[in-house]
Order: C-alpha cells, then structure tokens, then sequence
C-alpha cells in the first residue's frame, strides 16, 4: 500500500467533487462550508476548483492517494507577503483546510497534505 501526496491535476473536478463532499458529511467543521451548500454546486465549480488548485497562483489543491483511492486532501491560499517579491505565490501557502478518511490511514496523511499545501510543493 503505497501513498502519494500529490497536486490535484486540473481534469479531476469530479473526483473533487466526491472527495470534498465525503469529508464534508464526515468533519463539517473542518471547511467554510456546509454539505448541503456544496452538493448545490454546479459541475463548473468543481472543475473550476480542480483547475484552480492544479495550476492557479491563488490556491494549490493536494490530494492523498492510496492505490488509486483517494483518501484526503488539503488546499492552500497563497500568501500576500508585503515587501517579498514572489512571483508564483504558491511557495507561501496557508492551509486553508485538510481531511483525511480516518479508517484508511493518520495524522500522518493531514500532516503531510498540510504541509505540501503550505510549502506549495508541487510533487
């Protein structure tokens, strides 16, 4: 059982979608939002958020994967550092939100979403 912390690629909307709405029934608290707002979404957000988090210079998406399942996820939104040039943006990241199924894995698996999210690593 190997596990891959990797950027979300920007043809993954939907798997985004199933994901994100997974961990929003199982720790609401854990986003800005609530189940019921983001099972109204359009297909379009997804693919959107997918895009964004893939290549964008706002946010980076990663995603915890365990043989082809996918099992968490966290997202960071660049930093605005006043003074520091930084033309990608990505490099500084806050985590905005991480989740991880706890029947498949640990602490481990958030810790090392959160942490490619804040370094932007885009492995």
């Amino acid at each position: 059982m190997s596990l891959e912390i990797r950027r979300i690629r920007p043809d993954e909307g939907l798997r985004l979608r199933a994901l994100r709405l997974r961990a929003l029934a199982d720790a609401p608290m854990a986003f800005g939002s609530t189940l019921a707002r983001e099972e109204a979404f359009p297909d379009r957000i997804w693919h959107e958020r997918a895009a964004g988090g893939a290549g964008g210079d706002e946010r980076v998406t990663f995603i915890a994967e365990r043989d082809g399942q996918w099992i968490g996820l966290a997202t960071g939104l660049a930093d605005a550092l006043p003074g520091r040039p930084n033309p990608s943006r990505i490099p500084r990241c806050s985590p905005s939100c991480g989740w991880y199924a706890t029947y498949l894995g640990g602490n481990a698996i958030v810790t090392e979403t959160r942490a490619a999210a804040r370094s932007g690593r885009g492995d």
